[in-house]
């Protein structure tokens, strides 16, 4: 891309001069390429050194409290998988509480709907169930209270 703006510098005034000079026909990939700056050394300057040790000291610190962060994320994660897994278990507990006391209450219909000469073995399963029962509602509760 090429900029240009053309003057006729022979009849400018002499005071125009050095503004006719400075606009001229010039490419804009030349005037990159041509710009040259001068190298000015920086010298032995105290201040850059310590702004230097002072960005180091803050990248360092920000790597150490970027580390911990991630590893408290990781950690929160953990204990939240570990709730979640406590709370599925006594959600198993009550549960099984239900298949067992399902079982009980099929076995208590059984028993009044056949006659009494066949009703030997009903009271035995009857007093495991609520044995089971009561097992199963204390490790569901314990469970529960563990949670919240």
């Amino acid at each position: 891309m090429q900029r240009s703006q053309r003057l006729d510098c022979a009849n400018t005034p002499v005071l125009s001069l050095p503004r006719c000079a400075i606009r001229r026909e010039v490419s804009s990939e030349k005037m990159a390429d041509e710009l040259e700056l001068p190298h000015i050394p920086a010298g032995d300057h105290p201040l850059g050194k310590w702004v230097a040790i002072f960005t180091a000291i803050v990248a360092t610190m920000g790597g150490v409290v970027g580390h911990e962060a991630s590893h408290i994320a990781n950690e929160a994660i953990l204990y939240k998988n570990q709730a979640v897994l406590k709370k599925t278990d006594a959600s198993n507990q009550w549960a099984y509480y239900q298949a067992v006391s399902t079982k009980s209450h099929l076995m208590e219909l059984a028993k009044e709907l056949t006659p009494a000469q066949s009703h030997s073995g009903y009271e035995e399963k009857l007093a495991k169930y609520a044995q089971q029962k009561d097992e199963i509602q204390q490790r569901a509760n314990a469970l529960d209270s563990l949670i919240g």
